[in-house]
């Protein structure tokens, strides 16, 4: 394995002790806004710093993927296995958890609030505590 592949790994593996806290939230929904005729807009989640650092992160050390057809991928035995068992997780190859994340993130981007159910189902703590786990097997 490469330094850069277990640098990636350990920034990721920070994040484990933070998801784990009982008091840590990921997101904050902020309170539904009216457009100026009065039409109520839906209310969004707005994400707290460190869940920002973390999609920041998955930005800047390359695990979203721009050769991963999300969307298929969602649609998949795998992503049901993956996405619906965090538990699987534990087991997940790089490049799984890199079809994870890529699919979170960029399906947030689209629906608002779909980083913030992964958090909540357990999906994204799973995520960094194998990242955690396979940065201890490769040093």
């Amino acid at each position: 394995m490469t330094q850069i592949l277990r640098d990636r790994l350990a920034r990721m593996a920070r994040f484990a002790d933070i998801f784990r806290r009982n008091d840590f939230q990921f997101g904050e929904e902020s309170e539904a806004a009216f457009s100026e005729d009065g039409v109520s807009m839906m209310s969004a989640s707005d994400l707290t710093p460190h869940a920002m650092a973390f999609v920041q992160i998955c930005y800047d050390d390359d695990w979203i993927r721009s050769d991963i057809d999300w969307p298929e991928w969602m649609d998949g035995d795998e992503a049901e296995t993956l996405l619906g068992n965090p538990a699987s997780i534990a087991n997940s190859s790089i490049n799984q958890l890199e079809h994870i994340l890529t699919a979170l993130v960029r399906c947030d981007r689209f629906n608002d609030g779909t980083l913030e159910s992964a958090f909540r189902r357990g999906i994204l703590a799973a995520v960094v505590v194998r990242c955690a786990e396979l940065a201890v097997e490769q040093s």
